[in-house]
């Protein structure tokens, strides 16, 4: 990430807003390893309880699913936002990424266990898809389908805006990853080899 932030300055006459997206994008995957890092030496992740549950398999595809489309998603909102493409494949990417996440949220909801298992992964995420889904709505409805740097000069409200959904969306790749990770850790598959710990809970898992 140092190396292209570098070639960014050296490179930007030549490369400017092709090295803009893939430092952008590069940035987002750099961030998913740290987050991955915290996650790996949480407490939770050594100390909380684990359940085996049949909507496992499942639940673990919908996350590594949804993980890799918001991955993308961030890919393609870079797109529209340096190049000003790719406008209706972001926005059904997002109607996707929606679907995922409501379905994942109706079956911890329906489920006590999963839902005592990944109570804040769980809500973290419903919550930073809202948010996301709402301040990608403002950004529609202030700018328009032409993103900030096309057409007319972005007011200061434009670009505060479109900037608050690009961390949205780093929010919400956090979220789903945590998520993830979490799912595999402590909700197991009936069908597959695993070992539960049976010692109380010493809270949970996240």
């Amino acid at each position: 990430q140092g190396i292209l932030g570098g070639m960014r300055v050296l490179l930007n006459a030549r490369f400017g807003a092709t090295l803009a997206m893939v430092h952008g994008v590069f940035a987002q995957a750099t961030f998913g390893c740290l987050v991955s890092l915290a996650t790996f030496t949480a407490r939770g992740w050594r100390e909380g309880r684990s359940i085996v549950h049949p909507e496992a398999g499942r639940l673990r595809l919908a996350g590594v699913g949804l993980t890799a489309l918001v991955f993308l998603q961030i890919a393609f909102g870079a797109g529209l936002r340096h190049f000003g493409q790719a406008f209706f494949i972001h926005l059904a990417t997002a109607a996707g990424i929606l679907v995922l996440v409501l379905w994942i949220g109706f079956v911890a909801a329906l489920h006590e266990p999963i839902r005592r298992t990944l109570p804040r992964s769980t809500f973290t995420l419903v919550a930073a898809v809202l948010l996301q889904v709402f301040l990608g709505v403002g950004v529609l409805a202030l700018v328009g389908v032409v993103p900030p740097g096309y057409g007319k000069a972005p007011t200061h409200a434009e670009a505060l805006l479109a900037t608050a959904h690009v961390v949205g969306g780093a929010l919400l790749f956090a979220a789903s990853l945590v998520f993830t990770l979490n799912s595999f850790r402590h909700v197991l598959s009936p069908v597959a080899p695993h070992t539960v710990d049976a010692r109380p809970a010493v809270g949970v898992a996240g």
